[in-house]
Protein backbone atom coordinates (compact mmCIF):
# COMPACT_ATOMS: atom_id res chain seq x y z
CA UNK A 1 0.00 0.00 0.00
CA UNK A 2 1.02 3.46 -1.09
CA UNK A 3 2.04 4.92 2.57
CA UNK A 4 0.84 8.43 1.68
CA UNK A 5 -2.67 6.96 1.30
CA UNK A 6 -2.44 6.24 5.02
CA UNK A 7 -1.60 10.29 5.99
CA UNK A 8 -3.98 11.91 8.36
CA UNK A 9 -5.48 8.55 9.86
CA UNK A 10 -5.22 7.79 13.35
CA UNK A 11 -2.42 4.21 14.30
CA UNK A 12 -6.04 2.30 14.90
CA UNK A 13 -7.37 3.26 11.41
CA UNK A 14 -3.66 2.77 9.95
CA UNK A 15 -4.00 -1.02 10.31
CA UNK A 16 -7.39 -1.49 9.23
CA UNK A 17 -6.75 0.09 6.08
CA UNK A 18 -3.70 -2.49 6.03
CA UNK A 19 -5.55 -5.05 6.58
CA UNK A 20 -8.50 -4.83 4.54
CA UNK A 21 -6.18 -3.72 1.83
CA UNK A 22 -4.23 -7.24 2.38
CA UNK A 23 -8.00 -8.75 2.47
CA UNK A 24 -8.58 -7.32 -1.33
CA UNK A 25 -5.19 -8.53 -2.29
CA UNK A 26 -5.79 -11.77 -0.84
CA UNK A 27 -9.17 -12.22 -2.85
CA UNK A 28 -8.03 -11.08 -6.01
CA UNK A 29 -4.86 -13.87 -5.94
CA UNK A 30 -1.98 -11.49 -4.87
CA UNK A 31 -0.90 -12.65 -1.87
CA UNK A 32 2.79 -11.42 -2.15
CA UNK A 33 1.30 -8.03 -2.25
CA UNK A 34 -0.96 -8.94 0.53
CA UNK A 35 2.00 -9.85 2.95
CA UNK A 36 3.68 -6.85 2.23
CA UNK A 37 0.75 -4.64 3.82
CA UNK A 38 0.24 -7.37 7.00
CA UNK A 39 4.09 -6.65 7.41
CA UNK A 40 3.51 -2.83 7.86
CA UNK A 41 0.59 -3.61 9.71
CA UNK A 42 2.52 -5.42 12.27
CA UNK A 43 5.28 -2.52 12.78
CA UNK A 44 2.53 -0.59 13.64
CA UNK A 45 1.27 -3.52 15.99
CA UNK A 46 3.09 -5.84 16.97
CA UNK A 47 1.06 -7.84 19.47
CA UNK A 48 -2.23 -7.43 17.15
CA UNK A 49 -3.76 -11.19 16.84
CA UNK A 50 -6.07 -10.26 13.97
CA UNK A 51 -3.22 -9.22 12.02
CA UNK A 52 -1.10 -12.04 12.44
CA UNK A 53 -3.83 -14.19 11.94
CA UNK A 54 -4.33 -12.79 8.48
CA UNK A 55 -0.32 -12.91 7.88
CA UNK A 56 -0.60 -16.66 8.38
CA UNK A 57 -3.75 -16.46 5.67
CA UNK A 58 -1.24 -14.96 3.23
CA UNK A 59 1.49 -17.53 4.14
CA UNK A 60 -0.55 -20.30 3.14
CA UNK A 61 -1.23 -19.00 0.25
CA UNK A 62 1.99 -19.01 -0.81
CA UNK A 63 1.99 -22.40 0.45
CA UNK A 64 4.37 -21.34 3.20
CA UNK A 65 3.12 -23.35 5.63
CA UNK A 66 5.75 -23.87 8.92
CA UNK A 67 5.51 -19.59 8.56
CA UNK A 68 1.97 -19.56 8.30
CA UNK A 69 1.98 -22.42 11.28
CA UNK A 70 3.93 -19.65 13.55
CA UNK A 71 1.62 -16.81 12.97
CA UNK A 72 -1.43 -18.71 14.02
CA UNK A 73 0.29 -19.72 16.91
CA UNK A 74 0.83 -15.85 17.69
CA UNK A 75 -2.58 -14.73 17.08
CA UNK A 76 -3.95 -17.97 19.17
CA UNK A 77 -1.04 -17.19 22.07
CA UNK A 78 -2.51 -13.69 22.18
CA UNK A 79 -6.03 -14.68 21.58
CA UNK A 80 -6.55 -17.80 22.99
CA UNK A 81 -10.15 -18.30 21.66
CA UNK A 82 -9.76 -17.29 18.32
CA UNK A 83 -12.25 -19.21 15.83
CA UNK A 84 -10.91 -18.20 12.82
CA UNK A 85 -7.80 -19.26 13.38
CA UNK A 86 -8.13 -22.35 15.08
CA UNK A 87 -10.13 -23.13 11.60
CA UNK A 88 -7.51 -22.10 9.55
CA UNK A 89 -4.48 -23.45 11.52
CA UNK A 90 -5.56 -26.61 11.20
CA UNK A 91 -5.74 -26.06 7.24
CA UNK A 92 -1.89 -25.18 7.48
CA UNK A 93 -1.66 -28.68 9.70
CA UNK A 94 -3.56 -30.66 6.99
CA UNK A 95 -1.58 -29.53 4.70
CA UNK A 96 1.49 -30.96 6.22
CA UNK A 97 -0.04 -34.16 6.84
CA UNK A 98 -0.81 -33.42 10.47
CA UNK A 99 -3.78 -34.96 11.14
CA UNK A 100 -4.16 -35.19 14.56
CA UNK A 101 -3.23 -31.84 15.31
CA UNK A 102 -5.40 -30.37 12.83
CA UNK A 103 -8.33 -32.69 14.57
CA UNK A 104 -7.17 -31.44 18.07
CA UNK A 105 -8.12 -27.40 16.34
CA UNK A 106 -10.74 -28.13 15.29
CA UNK A 107 -12.50 -29.90 18.16
CA UNK A 108 -10.94 -26.50 19.79
CA UNK A 109 -13.22 -24.87 17.26
CA UNK A 110 -16.07 -26.55 17.86
CA UNK A 111 -15.81 -26.20 21.12
CA UNK A 112 -16.40 -22.67 20.84
CA UNK A 113 -18.98 -22.83 18.09
CA UNK A 114 -20.43 -26.45 18.04
CA UNK A 115 -22.73 -25.86 15.06
CA UNK A 116 -20.38 -24.24 12.99
CA UNK A 117 -20.87 -25.45 9.47
CA UNK A 118 -16.93 -24.93 8.66
CA UNK A 119 -15.53 -26.46 11.53
CA UNK A 120 -18.04 -29.78 11.24
CA UNK A 121 -16.96 -29.74 7.30
CA UNK A 122 -13.57 -29.63 8.32
CA UNK A 123 -14.02 -31.76 11.17
CA UNK A 124 -15.04 -34.90 8.95
CA UNK A 125 -12.48 -33.87 6.16
CA UNK A 126 -9.43 -34.51 9.15
CA UNK A 127 -11.70 -37.58 9.84
CA UNK A 128 -11.60 -38.97 6.74
CA UNK A 129 -7.71 -38.27 6.40
CA UNK A 130 -7.83 -40.70 9.50
CA UNK A 131 -9.82 -43.10 7.73
CA UNK A 132 -12.49 -42.31 10.94
CA UNK A 133 -14.83 -42.71 8.07
CA UNK A 134 -18.13 -43.18 9.66
CA UNK A 135 -17.29 -40.59 12.64
CA UNK A 136 -16.34 -38.43 9.55
CA UNK A 137 -20.19 -38.94 8.24
CA UNK A 138 -21.78 -37.91 11.94
CA UNK A 139 -19.70 -34.59 10.98
CA UNK A 140 -20.85 -33.81 7.40
CA UNK A 141 -24.00 -35.12 8.90
CA UNK A 142 -23.96 -32.05 11.16
CA UNK A 143 -22.78 -29.77 8.67
CA UNK A 144 -25.30 -30.11 6.40
CA UNK A 145 -28.07 -30.34 9.21
CA UNK A 146 -26.12 -26.46 10.26
CA UNK A 147 -26.59 -25.29 6.25
CA UNK A 148 -28.43 -27.66 4.02
CA UNK A 149 -26.95 -26.20 0.92
CA UNK A 150 -23.56 -26.34 1.71
CA UNK A 151 -22.15 -27.69 -1.61
CA UNK A 152 -18.73 -28.39 -0.31
CA UNK A 153 -19.64 -30.67 2.62
CA UNK A 154 -22.26 -32.56 -0.02
CA UNK A 155 -19.00 -33.37 -2.08
CA UNK A 156 -16.98 -34.17 0.97
CA UNK A 157 -20.32 -36.49 2.24
CA UNK A 158 -20.62 -38.71 -1.17
CA UNK A 159 -16.57 -38.33 -1.24
CA UNK A 160 -16.96 -40.98 2.09
CA UNK A 161 -20.09 -42.65 0.79
CA UNK A 162 -17.28 -44.08 -2.03
CA UNK A 163 -14.97 -44.95 0.28
CA UNK A 164 -17.39 -46.82 2.24
CA UNK A 165 -18.50 -48.13 -0.99
CA UNK A 166 -21.87 -47.02 -0.67
CA UNK A 167 -21.79 -45.24 -4.47
CA UNK A 168 -25.76 -45.04 -4.70
CA UNK A 169 -26.27 -42.60 -1.58
CA UNK A 170 -22.96 -41.03 -3.12
CA UNK A 171 -24.65 -40.18 -6.10
CA UNK A 172 -27.88 -38.90 -4.52
CA UNK A 173 -24.94 -36.37 -2.85
CA UNK A 174 -23.29 -35.25 -6.00
CA UNK A 175 -26.33 -34.50 -7.91
CA UNK A 176 -27.73 -32.89 -5.59
CA UNK A 177 -24.12 -30.58 -4.87
CA UNK A 178 -24.35 -30.06 -8.74
CA UNK A 179 -28.00 -28.99 -8.66
CA UNK A 180 -26.39 -25.89 -6.33
CA UNK A 181 -23.31 -25.30 -7.66
CA UNK A 182 -23.35 -26.65 -11.63
CA UNK A 183 -20.00 -25.54 -12.33
CA UNK A 184 -18.46 -26.96 -9.34
CA UNK A 185 -15.56 -29.39 -10.55
CA UNK A 186 -15.24 -31.80 -7.46
CA UNK A 187 -18.62 -32.55 -7.94
CA UNK A 188 -18.81 -33.59 -11.45
CA UNK A 189 -15.95 -35.40 -10.81
CA UNK A 190 -17.12 -36.97 -7.60
CA UNK A 191 -20.34 -37.97 -9.90
CA UNK A 192 -17.88 -39.22 -12.16
CA UNK A 193 -16.05 -41.79 -10.09
CA UNK A 194 -19.94 -42.63 -8.78
CA UNK A 195 -21.29 -43.46 -12.05
CA UNK A 196 -17.66 -45.88 -12.60
CA UNK A 197 -18.35 -47.79 -9.58
CA UNK A 198 -21.65 -48.51 -10.53
CA UNK A 199 -20.52 -49.75 -13.74
CA UNK A 200 -23.64 -48.20 -15.19
CA UNK A 201 -23.96 -44.98 -17.40
CA UNK A 202 -20.00 -45.20 -18.04
CA UNK A 203 -20.30 -43.06 -21.64
CA UNK A 204 -21.95 -40.54 -19.28
CA UNK A 205 -19.20 -41.24 -16.44
CA UNK A 206 -16.52 -40.39 -19.16
CA UNK A 207 -18.04 -37.22 -19.94
CA UNK A 208 -18.60 -36.28 -16.48
CA UNK A 209 -14.30 -36.79 -16.35
CA UNK A 210 -14.20 -34.37 -19.22
CA UNK A 211 -16.59 -31.62 -17.80
CA UNK A 212 -14.45 -31.82 -14.57
CA UNK A 213 -11.28 -31.39 -16.23
CA UNK A 214 -12.46 -28.53 -17.92
CA UNK A 215 -13.83 -26.41 -15.43
CA UNK A 216 -10.47 -26.73 -13.51
CA UNK A 217 -8.28 -26.47 -16.17
CA UNK A 218 -6.81 -30.21 -15.72
CA UNK A 219 -4.67 -32.53 -17.25
CA UNK A 220 -5.39 -35.70 -16.82
CA UNK A 221 -3.24 -38.15 -16.74
CA UNK A 222 -3.47 -41.14 -19.68
CA UNK A 223 -6.63 -42.87 -19.35
CA UNK A 224 -5.88 -46.15 -17.15
CA UNK A 225 -9.41 -47.11 -16.35
CA UNK A 226 -10.12 -44.18 -14.49
CA UNK A 227 -8.12 -40.21 -14.28
CA UNK A 228 -6.17 -39.43 -11.45
CA UNK A 229 -8.04 -36.86 -9.35
CA UNK A 230 -6.44 -33.39 -9.01
CA UNK A 231 -7.20 -33.56 -5.65
CA UNK A 232 -6.78 -36.72 -3.10
CA UNK A 233 -8.26 -35.54 0.03
CA UNK A 234 -11.43 -34.00 0.78
CA UNK A 235 -11.37 -30.25 0.69
CA UNK A 236 -11.87 -27.93 4.06
CA UNK A 237 -13.67 -24.84 4.11
CA UNK A 238 -11.36 -21.83 4.77
CA UNK A 239 -12.72 -19.12 6.52
CA UNK A 240 -12.26 -15.75 4.66
CA UNK A 241 -11.23 -12.04 5.88
CA UNK A 242 -11.01 -12.32 9.81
Amino acid sequence: MNLSTLAGLTPEEEIRALRREAAQLLAAGEPREALRCLEQALERAPQDPITYAELGRALQALQRFPEALTSYERALALKPDFFAALINRSNALRSLARFEEALADLETALRLQPASPEALNNHGTVLRDLKRLDEALVSFDGALMARPGFALALCNRGNTLLDLKRPRAALADFETALQLASADPEAHFGRALTLLALKERLEEAIAEFDRAGSLASIRWSAWSGRPRPWRSWSSTARLPRI
